[in-house]
């Protein structure tokens, strides 16, 4: 426990998750009053790409120097924001869990944000009084969505569920940077998965997390960065050709040719527009292949706005560091990890549940994360 507490020694943290955790083992407790139906999860493909259209007029390769860059944004004030998503299989039920951290000119962190809710109930099965469930526990953590009227039983789709609480908390720390602020997101701006294109709940659900996204971003100088990118294939669809972006952001900088100046060189390709279906939601989006030592890392860049991204896009290349993302970004995503590993490693101790053998996976790996054994 002193472990713990040394992890969670910010007030705002602590305060935020003895509150919720106390929530969180009574509605444990209550489970076994509540088991009805087992339920098989939606099928849903919900992975990027087919949602949305991609729009590129001239896709073009450009050099950008990294010294002169970096140089040129020294006296800015970055913030950055990254999020952890966790999932403990206990008996019965799964335990969503994302922590967060917004960094900059000071630390806001989730746990610890007031009205933000980090801890979500994924039941395996159909429960007999949803309505109990919800009254009683509902205000502190998730037992059903936001923006569909469904419950979160064994029938909601898993990573539908992750995204809704994750959007949730990376959106309430947006809101809480200061006015104008310049920040670094973790991540795309917004979700382009493919239930955009459905007509279900699932649609609804992702269209309202992408206003929930843009609303919070009102005011605020945002880019965001996406690291995963090997499966993606916008860049490809503009090119049209039958490969991942990441391989075609590698070769346009290949085909520049001359040396990289000892890794002081970087290269991007773009721009191209990503926007729903419908036309009311887009972003601007370039790649950055980012030589590091004897590596280079390639990723996608984003904004609502394309101004911003075309100024901006020099600086955020010279913040890249060794892990692939920019600096703030990494030192948010330390903090969230820790945050997250130990509220896991807390349910998983206080539980009156036992968790399943994927749980107890989990909670290894969460004990590693905070440096309880080595």
């Amino acid at each position: 426990m002193d472990c713990m507490q040394h992890v969670f020694k910010e007030d705002q943290a602590s305060n935020g998750l003895v509150r919720e955790l106390f929530q969180l083992i009574n509605a444990l407790k209550d489970i076994g009053k509540n088991v009805s139906d087992y339920a098989s999860p939606d099928l849903v493909d919900i992975n990027e790409d087919s949602g949305i259209r991609v729009l590129c007029d001239n896709i073009e390769t450009s050099t950008l120097d990294l010294v002169r860059e970096g140089r040129s944004g020294s006296s800015e004030r970055l913030w950055g924001i990254d999020s952890q998503s966790r999932v403990l299989g206990l008996e019965g039920v799964d335990v969503h869990i994302v922590a967060a951290a917004l960094v900059g000119g000071r630390q806001v962190l989730v746990p610890g944000l007031q009205g933000v809710k980090w801890l979500g109930l994924k039941f395996r099965y159909i429960p007999s009084d949803t309505d109990e469930l919800a009254r009683h526990y509902g205000n502190y953590i998730y037992v059903k969505s936001r923006h569909v009227n469904r419950f979160f039983d064994g029938r909601f789709n898993d990573e539908a569920i992750r995204e809704e609480i994750r959007s949730h908390v990376e959106s309430s720390l947006l809101e809480a940077a200061p006015p104008n602020a310049f920040v670094l997101l973790d991540g795309p701006l917004f979700s382009t998965s493919a239930a955009l294109g459905m007509d279900n709940d699932y649609s609804r659900l992702y269209y309202s997390l992408i206003e929930e996204r843009v609303r919070a971003m009102n005011g605020k100088n945002v880019i965001g960065i996406v690291k995963r990118i090997s499966h993606s294939k916008y860049l490809a669809k503009c090119l049209n050709l039958d490969i991942d972006d990441e391989s075609i952001a590698r070769r346009q900088a290949d085909n520049m040719g001359g040396s990289s100046n000892g890794g002081r060189i970087a290269y991007k390709v773009g721009p191209i527009t990503i926007e729903t279906t419908d036309g009311k939601y887009s972003k601007t989006a370039w790649y950055l292949v980012v030589p590091m030592g004897k590596f280079r890392h390639v990723v996608r860049v984003e904004s609502l706005n394309a101004e911003l991204l075309d100024d901006k896009i020099g600086v955020v290349a010279s913040m890249i560091d060794p892990t692939g993302t920019a600096v703030p970004i990494s030192i948010a995503d330390r903090l969230s990890r820790r945050l997250s590993s130990a509220a896991m490693h807390l349910i998983g101790n206080l539980s009156p549940l036992n968790p399943t053998y994927d749980g107890l996976r989990e909670l290894e790996n969460s004990i590693r994360d905070i440096g309880v054994i080595p």
